[in-house]
């Protein structure tokens, strides 16, 4: 049988030597049966001077920044994989990932894949066969062999993921109302859901340099805000009808990510007394506006909206 022709997306902004790295990763793939698609920005950098560098990619200009599962649905519009990888510009993959990932779909059950990712400094595992609850509260390092507990579901990191098309788009691809967070766990989650697996390979390796960003200062100053929605909006999209996705869930998950910033001060001394306090402060209204749109939710994301304008696309 022919091997599945495979698109790799990679969002970008503001990361020209990052991005040049991570592409000459992808290029050195020992699977050659692939495509790269890179969203830029808007970026304002030397990211088109890298991009000039690799002349048989496909980039999409964006004229905003309008969050990365919009960015990720714009690069789903004009795939042609039957598989669908993503990759952070800040990440270089190892000469197998492709490989790996393409072999693990196997099983016709399985609807996604994701693999392990080291940090640089001293290949100290960041993510491995991660697990997300019902509180919106993922766990990212898990043993290969470990059995799900109760209320988890495996999920992939946005920066060594994969999924089959059909059911990437049978999904409705990401949700752009995670612009920052949980926007692949949201994603993983809604596929589980619609009745397929997602699987870990650990022969899949991505390293990850966490390069500061938008919404990430440094690992332990991250937009609040976006965190705390995102997860109050998680719970009432995924688990209503639940009396505890209104009560038990958000609290626990408020107290968690309360705890999490508040070790950051005290005990790391990594934010400074004031930062916390604005943390808290922008965590709130955070909180706030997810209860209210998870309230209101909009409907789905159909699949007729992964189009983008032909004008946007340069091959």
């Amino acid at each position: 049988m022919p091997e599945p022709f495979v698109s790799v997306i990679i969002c970008t902004f503001n990361r020209h030597q990052y991005l040049d790295q991570c592409l000459k990763s992808i290029k050195m793939q020992n699977y050659q049966n692939y495509e790269i698609i890179v969203v830029n920005g808007p970026s304002t950098d030397d990211t088109e001077e890298v991009l000039k560098k690799f002349n048989d990619i496909i980039v999409i200009h964006q004229d905003f920044l309008p969050g990365i599962s919009a960015a990720r649905n714009r690069g789903i519009s004009v795939a042609r994989g039957d598989i669908i990888a993503f990759i952070d510009d800040d990440a270089t993959a190892d000469q197998r990932w492709l490989r790996s990932l393409v072999d693990s779909y196997q099983d016709p059950s399985i609807g996604g894949v994701g693999g392990v990712v080291y940090e640089p400094v001293k290949k100290t595992v960041q993510f491995q066969n991660g697990t997300i609850n019902k509180s919106g509260i993922s766990f990212a390092v898990r043993s290969p062999d470990s059995p799900l507990k109760r209320s988890q579901f495996p999920i992939c990191i946005g920066t060594n993921c994969s999924f089959r098309k059909e059911i990437l788009l049978l999904a409705g691809g990401f949700d752009p109302y995670f612009r920052y967070h949980l926007d692949e766990s949201d994603l993983c989650v809604r596929i589980v859901q619609a009745g397929f697996a997602i699987r870990f390979q650990k022969a899949a390796i991505v390293i990850h340099y966490s390069a500061e960003g938008q919404n990430r200062i440094s690992p332990d100053n991250l937009n609040s805000y976006e965190i705390y929605k995102n997860v109050i909006f998680f719970i009432l999209k995924n688990f209503k009808g639940d009396l505890r996705s209104y009560t038990i869930r958000p609290y626990y998950a408020l107290c968690w990510w309360g705890s999490y910033f508040l070790v950051s001060w005290s005990i790391h001394k990594k934010i400074s007394l004031i930062q916390l306090i604005r943390i808290y402060v922008q965590g709130i209204q955070g909180a706030v506006q997810g209860y209210r749109d998870g309230f209101y939710k909009r409907k789905p994301q159909k699949q007729e909206n992964f189009r983008a304008p032909k004008s946007e696309i340069l091959l």
